[in-house]
Order: structure tokens, then C-alpha cells, then sequence
């Protein structure tokens, strides 16, 4: 009958420590792969979204999912004369476009009449347009290429009016 070898004497702890250096070994590599895997599904999940704000057009990227998400992303709140497309509940995707038009105080005297009224337009010829005063002949205190910024505009307005004149026994319009 053959002889083995001597085998060497180990001791338990060594035999604990080797068997737990692969656990150890693994344990760490799984932590890893959690790690790199979480980082880049999370990073999959990002979105780049147009956002216009009066026309100003920027790049917001987020990993929310609504146009609500977009908002809070960008510092945003829609005020109640706002114009927001789509609505803040709207789900968004890669490369969506959202909208937002801020309201504008536009504090009016038309043929002497005070009014005021919201707009979302930026400037008095875009305002007078939405709100139906567009008439080109119309006089203004301010020019129509003036911007309205966030906290209004007062405005004067003189619209033209048809005048009948008698020359000679005839009606003339002008």
C-alpha cells in the first residue's frame, strides 16, 4: 500500500480565512456590479426635453417622467394666467417639446374706457392682436415693438373712427 505525503497541518482559522477571502471576494464584486448596474440604468433613464419660455428655448435634462417634472427641473411654476403646452400632467419622452407662455398685465384706456386685461404675448403688437385691438391705424402711447415684460404694461389706445362731413349738400365718409 502506497504512502501518501504528509499533508501539511493548517490550522481551522486558516481554512475559515481561505474559504471566506472568495465569499468576501464575491460579496464584494455583486456590490460592485449593484453599483455600476444602478448608475447606469439611472443614467438610461435621463432625458433631454426642449422647455420654450416666451419663445426663449432651452435644454432641460431630468429623469422625472411629466411636464410637472420639467417645470421643477427648470425652477418653474405655472401661474393662473399662464399658457403651458401640454398640460403638467402629460407624460414626456426623449426630445419632447414643452411650452410656457407667461401671463401679462396689460392695463388698457381705449377711446378713454380703462380696462385691464391678460395676455401671454411678449410685445404691444402681439398683445393688441390677442385681444382683438390689431387695427394698424390705431394710435398708441407706446410703440408696437415694445416688449411687455413680467409686471405689465399700461397702454394707451385711440382706435380710428368713420367721420360723415357735409361738403356741398354730399355726404362724405372719411
Amino acid at each position: 500500500m502506497p504512502v501518501s505525503p504528509a499533508l501539511p497541518a493548517v490550522s481551522v482559522q486558516a481554512l475559515r480565512a481561505r474559504v471566506k477571502r472568495p465569499a468576501v471576494l464575491v460579496l464584494q464584486a455583486a456590490t460592485l456590479l449593484a453599483l455600476v448596474g444602478g448608475t447606469v440604468g439611472w443614467g438610461l433613464t435621463e432625458k433631454t426635453v426642449q422647455l420654450s419660455v416666451d419663445g426663449q428655448v432651452r435644454e432641460v435634462s431630468l429623469h422625472g417622467d411629466t411636464v410637472s417634472d420639467v417645470l421643477d427641473e427648470a425652477g418653474l411654476e405655472v401661474g393662473e394666467h399662464d399658457l403651458l403646452a401640454p398640460s403638467v400632467d402629460t407624460a414626456v419622452t426623449e426630445g419632447a417639446t414643452v411650452a410656457l407662455r407667461r401671463g401679462r398685465e396689460l392695463r388698457l384706456v381705449v377711446d378713454g374706457v380703462e380696462r385691464s386685461v391678460w395676455v401671454t404675448a411678449a410685445s404691444v403688437a402681439e398683445a393688441l392682436d390677442q385681444i382683438g385691438l390689431g387695427d394698424r391705424r390705431a394710435f398708441l402711447s407706446a410703440s408696437r415693438s415694445r416688449s411687455i415684460g413680467l409686471e405689465g404694461l399700461s397702454l394707451e389706445v385711440r382706435l380710428p373712427k368713420d367721420v360723415d362731413i357735409l361738403v356741398d349738400g354730399k355726404v362724405k365718409e372719411i
